[in-house]
């Protein structure tokens, strides 16, 4: 065996190793195919794809450059969706991402895949989007409990002075924990139940906070809008159709939350760092460059008495511990 073979074995070597470590009922078959290195098979063999394997170097080489220019010529015929592996031999490490997935029933190149370091918890959002977007014959399952969101939406729909109407959402998740859960009865009549199927969970039984409270009240001092709408996201056909935002035009918004300074002692005290100011990243998303411009960038403020605020700084800082954008999935 050469020296590029031995190089090349222990490649496939470190990234078989990370998932048996991460996935451990994963089995690996090996498949000459031009699109992946390998085969990985779960559940008992209900989930399938392919492992394409690359060196840390692997964007700028001519060769990965090819083998995107033959998977785009023969992305109609792709059958499988196919992750990859980046791995970094010195230190043994691997990143992880999709690069082919299904959208809308058609196959889909993410050739600036985005790479994040492997983890069970990264593995398996990563089966969760396979899982969900993995063919035309989608399968109902339920996610990996790390990735069991309620998605918030605030829907943004604006008439300038001129009538024009500019339109936009923002959108931001939620995880579900011991803390932060849904407030469903514990039995529901029969009557209830055909309800609930008819027109989905009431919007008083989706937990709201104070984190939830102060973001939507922000945005409600400057844009007159209705109360935040909310969706679960626990099964995969709700991660697919989450994912579907990544077609969007996407921005960001801010919320500020700080306390309201009063006084000069008020000042002081900020400024020797007394008064914690958290700033929440949120996204934006738009179907027109005239939308996403009209609300990009803006930063909504939500102001507490300075009374307590401390206190409940603590429970803010707490809260966000629950928080994500939904870009964060992409």
């Amino acid at each position: 065996m050469s020296i590029s073979e031995q190089q090349n074995w222990r490649v496939f070597q470190l990234a078989a190793s990370d998932i048996k470590k991460y996935l451990p009922n994963a089995i690996l078959e090996q498949n000459s195919s031009p699109y992946w290195d390998f085969i990985v098979r779960i559940d008992d063999y209900e989930t399938i794809f392919g492992v394409k394997i690359v060196r840390t170097d692997y964007a700028r080489s001519k060769s990965y450059t090819d083998y995107i220019d033959n998977l785009r010529q023969h992305e109609a015929e792709q059958k499988l969706p196919i992750a990859l592996i980046c791995v970094n031999e010195a230190k043994e490490e691997m990143k992880t991402g999709i690069l082919l997935s299904w959208q809308y029933r058609r196959p889909s190149i993410d050739s600036n895949v985005t790479l994040k370091s492997s983890s069970r918890e990264r593995w398996n959002y990563l089966v969760d989007v396979i899982r969900a977007t993995a063919s035309e014959h989608y399968k109902v399952g339920v996610l990996h409990s790390e990735n069991c969101y309620i998605k918030k939406t605030i829907d943004l729909n604006v008439t300038d002075r001129n009538g024009r109407i500019y339109i936009g959402e923002l959108v931001y998740l939620r995880k579900l924990s011991e803390e932060y859960r849904m407030n469903s009865p514990v039995e529901r009549t029969p009557e209830e139940q055909f309800e609930v199927l008819l027109n989905g969970i009431p919007r008083g039984e989706y937990p709201s906070d104070a984190l939830d409270d102060a973001i939507f009240e922000a945005v409600r001092q400057e844009f007159d809008v209705e109360p935040t709408s909310n969706e679960m996201l626990i099964l995969t056909t709700e991660l697919r159709d989450a994912l579907r935002y990544r077609d969007f035009l996407r921005g960001e918004v801010s919320v500020s939350i700080s306390p309201i300074i009063n006084d000069i002692m008020d000042v002081a005290t900020r400024l020797m760092g007394q008064f914690s100011v958290f700033n929440v990243g949120i996204d934006l998303f738009a179907h027109s460059n005239e939308d996403l411009h009209f609300f990009n960038e803006r930063t909504f403020d939500h102001n507490e008495p300075a009374d307590g605020w401390m206190e409940r700084a603590m429970v803010f800082r707490s809260k966000l511990k629950t928080y994500k954008k939904l870009s964060e999935l992409f």
